[in-house]
């Protein structure tokens, strides 16, 4: 049980025990989740915070070897207590034979439920996932995970993470200055509440969906995130050049995995000046690719 918002290293001890678990008692592995997120549904005007839409953590889940998610309804049980929420939904609906959950977990109305509460039950095993750790001491947390996004420090959300922090959207029509300029981009589309990394540019992998039931296709290449100072400075984009890529993807849903940070967003003395910094860019972003990927292009 959990938001995995991130599903990271913390939230995949969580499931893992959990899997385990299910393996010895012969039961099915399910995921108990929440949407909205709780935040989001006491704040909806909040800036945005998700880093994994909920559709987008099923994959997740599937890979650590889960074959169900259940995603309660936040609003229709928020005014539960917390006794309530383990009667009709622990005992009454999952007839849960186990559960799982981080060391820190709480529930119920004001969050009144505790880990101990559960363990206490008796009708059910609890099992409690300690916190999950750096070589340095530091937690793996969704919060930490958002730090290092706003810092620009994607590869360190990735390390948190244990896969790289992405963004979907719709490819659609821009202003086709990235084609003037010789570096032709894929305008995206931002998912609402979905957290952005500083304003920059990164090195990307993308993926294309191909129209059917075969795997998305993965590519390299760069990203720049923000309102490009040099230009308008006014609307927010996300745009992605494509190494070695000339289809049309219009109306196409990508994936935009972030896999370095290159630098921050800044504000060029006219269009040739932005044009150099860009052919500089690409260059920093084929090296970043070459060096972690090697003659690799089929993953991340």
């Amino acid at each position: 049980m959990g938001n995995f918002d991130g599903v990271h290293r913390g939230h995949q001890a969580v499931i893992g025990d959990a899997y385990i678990k299910a393996q010895q008692l012969g039961v099915h592995l399910i995921v108990l989740t929440f949407s909205p997120h709780p935040k989001l549904y006491f704040n909806p005007d909040a800036p945005p915070f998700i880093i994994t839409p909920l559709l987008h953590k099923i994959p997740h889940f599937c890979a650590l070897g889960v074959g169900g998610t259940l995603a309660l309804d936040f609003g229709a049980i928020k005014d539960l207590t917390a006794q309530q929420f383990i009667d009709t939904v622990i005992v009454d609906v999952l007839s849960a034979s186990a559960i799982s959950v981080g060391y820190d977990f709480r529930f119920g109305s004001n969050r009144s439920g505790t880990v101990d509460m559960l363990k206490q039950d008796g009708r059910f095993e609890v099992m409690s996932a300690r916190p999950q750790q750096d070589a340095s001491g530091q937690v793996f947390s969704s919060t930490l995970i958002r730090q290092h996004l706003r810092d620009g420090m994607v590869a360190m959300a990735g390390a948190v993470m244990g896969h790289p922090f992405e963004m979907h959207g719709r490819v659609k029509p821009g202003s086709a200055l990235g084609r003037k300029l010789g570096f032709p981009t894929a305008n995206v589309t931002f998912v609402k509440h979905l957290i952005r990394p500083r304003y920059g540019v990164y090195a990307v992998r993308i993926a294309i969906e191909n129209g059917d039931e075969s795997p998305p296709t993965w590519h390299d290449g760069i990203c720049n995130i923000g309102v490009r100072p040099t230009v308008d400075g006014i609307q927010e984009v996300l745009e992605v050049h494509i190494f070695d890529f000339a289809s049309d993807i219009y109306d196409t849903m990508v994936r935009i995995a972030f896999i370095e940070h290159i630098r921050y967003e800044q504000k060029f003395d006219g269009i040739e000046e932005l044009k150099s910094q860009i052919a500089q860019d690409c260059i920093v972003a084929h090296r970043i690719h070459n060096l972690r990927l090697g003659n690799r292009r089929d993953k991340i």
